[in-house]
């Protein structure tokens, strides 16, 4: 009788995929804002219109202002590791705090270090690079970590519904003129990398008895692979050609917000059907109910 690992064998998992594309879209997203003339031009505008234009709303700095926002993002993430410890102990632990704790870092590294914004049009908005967003990359990334462990069955909606709450930072970031909508996009981005990466580590694991690691679909159809290179790179193209038709300030604010409340939701989607069929289990709980389901068959067998 083949065992749970067999059952399931063991190749090149979709995340590794997910992670790939979501490296790419990064780059074309980086490129297409930041690194060029008409780019900077519209996000520059749509910055100065949110800093001149007073269309901040009390919501935004709710989110963004006061602590509030940073409290209740601290609270999710420790109810997260919980999450983590209860269904996966230490591995649950370690892909909570590794989501969370690579995301920002990852995040620190492209900004401060790594990538810069080179002046490419004159204008009175801050310069310095501000790519990736630390506020949607740390609201994105707990979202991300939660999805990772909670049942399979539940992840959709816990994407779908945090997806809608990471959307809201996004939009108030550059409502109040704090970011440009690339730099949104980025910090999920960041996040959906991170958090593929971890899964493609949990999934591909040889785990001792009483560890955990992802079990699910060992196969998936190559169209799948394709679609995580290609499909993550789709919205910042798009959104850069609607971006730069935009004529006026107040129009180019209009389309930076519009792209900061869709991406988030289309990275929880994309994450959706990366993780499709995947559980993040203990290895001993697994073997149990394998164990048990056996078991049941070879009673009905005898029975038939």
């Amino acid at each position: 009788m083949a065992t749970s690992d067999e059952a399931q064998p063991r190749t090149w998992p979709l995340p590794v995929a997910g992670a790939f594309g979501a490296l790419i879209a990064l780059g074309v997203t980086f490129l297409a804002y930041v690194h060029t003339v008409t780019g900077q031009r519209a996000e520059n505008g749509a910055v100065h219109q949110a800093q001149t234009g007073g269309v901040a709303d009390p919501a935004f700095s709710f989110l963004l202002k006061g602590g509030m926002g940073t409290f209740l993002l601290g609270a999710v993430a420790v109810f997260t590791l919980g999450v983590g410890v209860f269904r996966a102990r230490f591995a649950g632990a370690v892909t909570v705090i590794g989501v969370i704790g690579g995301s920002a870092l990852l995040t620190e590294l492209l900004k401060d270090v790594l990538l810069e914004r080179p002046d490419l049009y004159a204008t009175s908005v801050a310069g310095h690079n501000s790519f990736p967003s630390g506020h949607v990359t740390g609201a994105m990334a707990v979202l991300v970590a939660l999805a990772l462990v909670s049942p399979s069955r539940l992840r959709p909606f816990v994407l779908g519904g945090g997806s809608v709450v990471v959307a809201a930072v996004a939009v108030a970031t550059v409502g109040l003129g704090w970011h440009r909508p690339s730099d949104t996009l980025g910090g999920c981005l960041v996040a959906a990398l991170v958090g593929c990466l971890a899964a493609a580590a949990l999934f591909s694991a040889k785990a001792k008895p009483g560890s955990a690691a992802f079990a699910g679909r060992a196969h998936p159809h190559p169209a799948w692979f394709i679609g995580a290179l290609v499909v993550p790179s789709i919205v910042p193209i798009a959104g850069r050609v609607v971006l730069g038709s935009a004529t006026s300030a107040p129009e180019r604010l209009d389309v930076s917000i519009m792209l900061a409340a869709v991406g988030a939701p289309v990275v929880a989607l994309a994450l959706v059907a990366l993780l499709h069929g995947t559980e993040l289990v203990r290895r001993d709980v697994a073997a149990g109910r394998h164990h048990a389901a056996h078991h049941c068959e070879t009673l009905v067998r005898q029975h038939v």
